[in-house]
């Protein structure tokens, strides 16, 4: 990209003759980057992976996509179930918004006969062999996690398993899509790599984290009797129960012989579970600062909400709780904090922030992971990532595992659907940390979009380039968190003949800070109405900027040859091309390389292509990949924003005029030539010059087709616009 020399130092016929300051600059960057996963362990560098046969079926290896997440054949022997459950009565610390769920209110379930309907059509779990079944009943049963009835559910819950650690763990997950379609969603913060990244570093700062992880959450969490009712399980023979040592009531067993266990704590794979689970946690934290139960706000907080760092609010960047922020994760907790080097604290002692924490849990009757408990430290692995010294970027040993199944399925040629989807799911989470990175994914969607996900299928050449390109790629995606916000605001636009971009130093850098820090949804308040989408409330940053044009300079201004692929493009693609430039302009300069910007678009349609990372269209998604490319290399960051037309004051420098300026309201008239021609406004009531007044058009062939309550209105239009 940058005219590097080759490994066998050959080069391009296009590279420059000397390597610039910017390029050597540019590839140490890369090379830094990859340094970390040099070392990483994985499966051989040349030649097939030794998990596979690659004479069977074109290479294609049955079950050889095992790893961490992946389906697993249920082994009683192997579930992770803790040895007593329960005990943590969930539903009594939340608030009444999420109680409505855990009491099965009518006013979060779906119409009964639409459930019945999506429901009967679901078969749930996977085949498992009887004694097995038996056994895992077995041990619920002995961890009070379930109960038995002689009552067989109306839709029964199947069960499998996904690997926890690959022939050693499993994690036991219940099939709740039948119960699923009885409920809505409930309301839900979330918390990603994308959300962390938009932390933001004082100068000369290090930031360090301290987490914990609650044990067995979900089955600590305790079912309400609404809930249990749904939770029915399949039945078991009871004589094979009492077989194991199970003893098994008389009055809990049917006609049949058979007794039916239903579950007494939240399941994995019941849809509001997640929204449960997380919302307890928050209720315990909080305390009275909260939005839980009574009894919740009877504790002191140990946590402030005001620091809550999420997908959906994120504290003032100039405020005291940005400084000391932290993320909640359903069972995760992540407090944040910012030293300065000479402060770096010694030991793994516990602190007093985390202390009080731990104190609360043992005071609810949560436990915790004592592995999963650590203190302040700059390094820090967290949801699957980890935090080196203020840089986010995705740990070692998760990339030794994707770069494994990639390398895997590539030399095969041959793979599932499923099997392609979660490897994207996979590469997805880690993309996030660098959301313009998504654009190297398109093909691998088609793929695994299909009626037969579990059936074999031959890897198109497509799919085989991106899943190569994305582990390729995966080094260079991290988030700087010390990477500075830059003064600049900077407007673009095109029309049908240039592009153009401006920038300004007149917006206060605080407002610059917290739109780069702005998640990319809001948490509204339960009480707040709905509002209909629109660009301006939810594209738009929340600052206004001046349409002074002394305060704006120009940074890019250009014309489309008149033959040019770009002058022919559609003018979404031609928007987007005008934020590449900008892209390409920041990285010229010193002050915006290295750097977190805000960009803005009159055009809605490439905003959000960019925001989203990527798009379907050709076109777009040239651009978004050209922005990919430059944003990765350079290590700038960039948020985009749409800005009305009206106040883009790139419009004029796109139009030709060489003054920043926003658009005129409707066509513009010249009365005389050369750049500083007088313009006038024009009113199209009155026609161009030499016209009279505009006639709507109609014909009698309209008739057939248009409906009365139209034809009228266009018959009075006529009436009044017709020459009397």
């Amino acid at each position: 990209m940058y005219g590097a020399p080759c490994t066998d130092g050959r080069k391009s016929e296009k590279a420059p003759g000397y390597i610039s300051a910017p390029q050597q600059e540019v590839m140490d960057y890369i090379q830094s980057c990859m340094h970390a996963y040099i070392e990483s362990e994985g499966p051989p560098g040349n030649g097939a992976d030794t998990t596979q046969d690659m004479n069977d079926e074109g290479g294609y290896d049955e079950g050889g996509s095992v790893g961490a997440g992946s389906p697993a054949p249920l082994k009683s022997q192997l579930i992770s179930l803790p040895t007593e459950g329960g005990g943590f009565k969930a539903c009594e610390f939340v608030g009444p918004e999420i109680a409505a769920f855990c009491n099965a209110d009518p006013d979060v379930m779906v119409e009964p006969w639409l459930a019945e309907l999506l429901a009967g059509g679901i078969k749930s779990g996977a085949r498992i062999d009887p004694k097995e079944y038996a056994e895992i009943i077995r041990r619920l049963l002995s961890a009070k996690m379930a109960e038995l009835t002689a009552e067989r559910a109306e839709h029964p819950l199947g069960m499998f398993a996904v690997w926890k650690e690959v022939d050693k763990i499993q994690r036991l997950i219940i099939d709740g899509r039948p119960v699923n379609e009885y409920f809505t969603s409930p309301p839900f913060e979330f918390t990603c790599g994308e959300d962390l990244s938009r932390l933001q570093v004082k100068l000369g700062h290090i930031l360090q984290a301290a987490k914990c992880d609650l044990s067995d959450f979900f089955h600590c969490c305790e079912a309400t009797d609404a809930l249990r009712k749904y939770f029915g399980l399949k039945g078991v023979p009871a004589a094979l129960l009492r077989g194991l040592g199970v003893e098994v009531p008389a009055e809990c067993v049917d006609r049949r012989g058979y007794t039916y266990p239903r579950l007494t704590t939240l399941p994995m794979g019941f849809g509001p579970s997640p929204g449960i689970a997380q919302a307890a946690h928050e209720a315990v934290l909080y305390g009275k600062e909260g939005t839980g139960s009574e009894h919740a706000r009877q504790l002191e907080p140990v946590v402030r909400p005001a620091a809550r760092w999420s997908g959906q609010r994120v504290p003032d960047v100039e405020s005291a709780e940005a400084s000391k922020p932290h993320a909640l994760v359903i069972d995760d907790l992540i407090m944040f904090r910012q030293v300065l080097p000479r402060y770096l604290a010694g030991g793994v002692s516990v602190g007093t922030a985390l202390a009080s924490v731990l104190t609360r849990y043992d005071q609810v009757g949560l436990r915790t992971k004592p592995s999963k408990v650590r203190d302040y430290d700059a390094v820090q692995d967290m949801l699957g990532h980890t935090l080196d010294h203020n840089v986010l970027r995705g740990s070692c040993s998760r990339y030794a595992a994707i770069r494994a199944e990639v390398l895997r399925v590539t030399r095969s040629g041959w793979a599932r659907p499923r099997e392609v989807e979660r490897l994207v799911g996979k590469l997805t989470h880690w993309l996030l940390l660098h959301r313009p990175a998504l654009a190297l994914l398109n093909a691998v969607y088609a793929f695994c979009h299909t009626d037969s996900p579990d059936r074999p299928r031959r890897l198109w050449p497509s799919v085989k380039q991106e899943l190569s390109d994305a582990v390729a790629v995966l080094p260079l995606v991290r988030s700087d968190l010390s990477r500075p916000v830059a003064e600049h605001l900077i407007p673009t636009d095109a029309c049908d003949t240039g592009a153009a971009v401006v920038y300004t130093n007149v917006v206060e850098h605080a407002a610059l800070r917290q739109e780069c820090a702005r998640p990319r949804r809001t948490m509204r308040p339960p009480d707040a109405p709905i509002e209909p989408w629109s660009a301006a409330t939810n594209l738009a940053a929340d600052f206004t900027a001046s349409v002074d044009s002394a305060d704006w300079h120009v940074a890019v201004r250009c014309s489309y040859p008149p033959e040019s692929r770009a002058r022919h493009a559609h003018i979404n693609e031609k928007e987007a091309g005008a934020l590449v430039l900008a892209i390409r302009w920041a990285a010229r300069s010193r002050r915006t390389r290295r750097c977190r910007l805000v960009v803005q678009s009159d055009s809605a349609a490439a905003v959000c292509a960019l925001r989203k990372g990527r798009s379907s269209r050709p076109g777009m998604r040239r651009q978004c990949q050209k922005i990919a490319a430059m944003t990765l290399a350079h290590g700038i960051t960039a948020e985009f924003r749409w800005v009305a037309t009206d106040r883009n004051m790139a419009d004029q420098p796109s139009r030709g005029f060489s003054a920043p300026g926003p658009c005129e309201l409707g066509p513009s008239l010249k009365t005389s030539k050369g750049r500083s021609a007088r313009v006038q406004r024009f009113d199209s009531t009155k026609g161009y010059p030499g016209e009279g007044p505009l006639r709507p058009f109609w014909s009698p062939l309209l008739d057939g087709n248009v409906k009365d309550s139209s034809r009228k209105r266009y018959e009075v239009c006529l009436l009044y616009t017709s020459p009397s």
